[in-house]
């Protein structure tokens, strides 16, 4: 455990103005770790009035058990200095004027550090005559594990706030030095001397004392360059620290995968003066461009990386330095790599140099393809590590949500890029999934391209143009996908009679989210009044299973498992044709639905099984379980979000020669067949997401392993029974 005593006094008979404020923000800055975990209990005092209380809060610091891993004490506020009492630490009673009054003994407070039983006790005093703490001969010695940081020397005295500036000068580069990294006692003392040297402070004749005796390091907070919890909200600004540090930290985090929202806490902490000063501007700058000029002839992909970083960074420096740097880099006389030049490029403020990457994306192939490709990294599409181009093979669903989105933004200045991105990608990918809202986004958009500016109106018309074409078979898949969710669409795509599956909508929200299927409730009335005819039907559906397919061939047993099972109301249909047969068997359901799986129970008894979703993975465990024969899926591929998926499980978790059969809903649709009227479909447009064709269906199925064995068509219901195995397939 850690413990801290900070105070703050600034209301004294001679004003101060900035101790109270040097307190809050040591205070805040202690009590956690750069990750966000915890660090020092810290009691904070403001304002104390007096010598006595100023004293047993110090008492009660270092009256402590050996439990305690760092007791540490801070003060802010007046010092007095008197030849024969030695240094003291003043309350707000203690008039200044009166020269025998008595404040709180700074060898008191080194005494009671010397002997508490706190494994590091550390004196940090921001006053003036401050280091006179330890030069009585009495009280000079310390005990192993004390530490003495103190802001001046004891004749000199401790600079207030400068002007604007609510901090003292001392402790102002103390917090600096724990922000930045500094985490050592000594290495923080390095820091403020270094800083007041910088400040030619030097001429005030204040001069901080470190004295220490241990045997240990003492860290007051974690390194920066420990791991950091990306959830806390200040990694941000580690990457600034480091950058200051520069040397192979620098290089090695440069040459890491950075999260988006890393990258633009550290162009804030960059473009914000109270986060950086101009010392430490410049420094920042030499370390980014040293690192580039170190690695212009890497041509690996991680220092391709590293030098996209530092002309990212260093561009946002916006300073005239910064601005020459990559005008440089821009002219491309050094720099081959388009994607390093993407960084100086977009980075840049300067408009010139962004219409210019504009026009190498348009005209260079390679070009557009790394810029598309960036953007897929840093939007976690995919890893920099698999290289920076564009990958037509995966799905960009997190690139094309995240730049939708910044859409309706009118006013950046790379929207424009960000439009040509998402055209290359409805151009070069059919992995594209796009929902309703999107859609609308991108529709809304075209709409009113003419309140954006010049060049994004530009390419919002081309964005127009392809995005007309965005419905379309495709073919390669087996399956085609389309994505909106306005009726007239899926008119306009039944009569051309091309699709072969529609997905209609991606629901996924509203079935999970607000629990259309596992969450709804059944009214009993309505079940009762309809169970009869529902099983009626069902027993009729199951006669014609048995004209596809031979059941006495599978086996003198039979295990069958009702996948969407509902209320159950095929297995007495089944059990029924198996006696028939004069077939043992044992029939099981299973649903997602628990209000289903409930009321289905008490007419079918123990057949349904508890609840199960499937894309659970105990849905495996089920199919393992039993010796499957027969899966029926009745109803159920229309409404499955993941058709793959439950293909792929049930192909490697069931036996070779299990028995897969489908009733779903089939489209008409066909050259040699009557164009189908939507009015007359019957099937709700709420509740499925998918819409097959025959050959639509079965090209699903064999493109996931399954051949299709036997088919039936109901014309009057628009559904089909469809099955299959999966013999000699692979």
């Amino acid at each position: 455990m850690r413990k801290a005593c900070i105070i703050g006094i600034d209301n004294y008979e001679e004003q101060l103005n900035c101790c109270v404020n040097d307190a809050r923000y040591l205070a805040n800055l202690l009590e956690t770790h750069p990750n966000g975990a915890s660090n020092f209990s810290v009691n904070l005092f403001e304002n104390i009035e007096t010598k006595d209380d100023l004293e047993k809060e110090v008492t009660k610091l270092f009256k402590c058990e050996n439990d305690i891993e760092i007791a540490l004490f801070y003060f802010s506020g007046h010092g007095y200095f008197d030849d024969n009492l030695g240094g003291q630490l003043v309350a707000i009673d203690f008039p200044l004027n009166n020269y025998n009054s008595k404040g709180l003994s700074m060898n008191k407070i080194l005494e009671l550090a010397n002997t508490s039983k706190a494994q590091q006790r550390i004196i940090i005093l921001d006053c003036c005559h401050a280091g006179a703490i330890g030069e009585s001969h009495q009280t000079s010695f310390l005990t192993s594990g004390v530490t003495i940081m103190a802001s001046c020397s004891q004749d000199e005295l401790s600079i207030a706030g400068e002007d604007g500036i609510t901090y003292s000068i001392f402790t102002r580069y103390l917090i600096e030095a724990l922000r930045m990294g500094a985490s050592f006692p000594s290495s923080i003392y390095a820091h403020i001397i270094q800083k007041l040297g910088a400040q030619k402070l030097g001429a005030w004749g204040q001069r901080p004392v470190f004295k220490t005796n241990v045997h240990g390091f003492v860290q007051l907070r974690n390194s920066l360059f420990e791991k950091e919890n990306k959830n806390s909200g200040v990694e941000d600004k580690r990457l600034v620290r480091i950058m200051n540090f520069g040397g192979d930290k620098l290089e090695s985090v440069l040459g890491a995968s950075i999260s988006s929202s890393f990258a633009k806490g550290v162009i804030r902490a960059i473009e914000e003066d109270d986060q950086i000063g101009q010392w430490d501007r410049d420094r920042i700058f030499n370390n980014l461009k040293n690192l580039y000029e170190q690695k212009i002839d890497d041509h690996s992909l991680r220092g391709h990386y590293i030098r996209q970083n530092c002309c990212y960074y260093i561009a946002h420096f916006r300073t005239p330095a910064s601005k020459d740097f990559i005008e440089e880099v821009c002219e491309e006389k050094r720099e081959k790599s388009p994607f390093v030049l993407r960084g100086a490029y977009i980075a840049s403020d300067e408009k010139r140099l962004i219409l210019k990457y504009l026009r190498r994306v348009r005209k260079d192939a390679e070009w557009a393809s790394i810029n598309a490709g960036y953007h897929q990294c840093y939007y976690k599409d995919k890893l920099f590590d698999e290289g920076y181009h564009f990958d037509i093979t995966i799905d960009s669903k997190n690139t094309l949500s995240a730049i939708i989105k910044r859409l309706e933004k009118k006013d950046r200045k790379l929207l424009p890029l960000e439009i040509f991105t998402l055209i290359y990608i409805f151009t070069n990918s059919d992995k594209n999934i796009l929902n309703g809202e999107q859609i609308k986004t991108i529709d809304r958009c075209i709409k009113n391209k003419s309140n954006y500016d010049r060049l994004s109106r530009e390419y919002l018309k081309k964005l127009e143009l392809v995005f007309s074409k965005i419905v379309r078979i495709a073919d390669r898949t087996g399956y085609d996908e389309y994505y909106y969710n306005e009726k007239k669409y899926i008119k306009k795509l039944l009569s051309a009679r091309k699709a072969e599956t529609i997905l209609y909508e991606y629901r996924e929200k509203f079935y999970i989210d607000k629990g259309f299927y596992s969450n709804a409730e059944i009214d009993e009335r309505s079940i009762e009044k309809k169970r009869i005819a529902e099983e009626t039907k069902a027993y009729k559906i199951v006669k014609c299973i048995e004209n596809l397919i031979n059941l006495k061939n599978i086996g003198k047993k039979i295990n069958l498992l009702d996948v969407g099972c509902s209320l159950g109301y095929f297995i007495p249909a089944w059990k029924k044709v198996f006696d028939e047969n004069s077939i043992d068997c044992l029939i099981n359901g299973v649903d997602i639905s628990s209000s289903a799986i409930e009321k289905g129970r008490k007419f079918y008894g123990e057949s349904i099984l508890c609840r199960y979703d499937v894309f659970d993975e105990e849905i495996v465990k089920l199919y393992q379980s039993t010796g499957w024969n027969i899966i029926c899926c009745f109803d159920f591929i229309e409404h499955c979000f993941d058709i793959d998926l439950f293909l792929y499980r049930l192909k490697h978790n069931t036996p070779n020669d299990v028995i897969l059969i489908i009733y779903i809903p089939i489209l008409e649709i066909g050259n040699d067949k009557q164009r189908i009227d939507l009015k007359n479909y019957s099937h709700s447009y709420n509740h499925h997401i998918y819409y097959f064709s025959e050959d639509g269906i079965k090209k699903l199925m064999k493109n996931n392993g399954f051949e299709c064995i036997g088919y039936k068509y109901f014309r009057d219901k628009k559904k089909s029974i469809l099955i299959f195995d999966k013999k000699g397939i692979n």
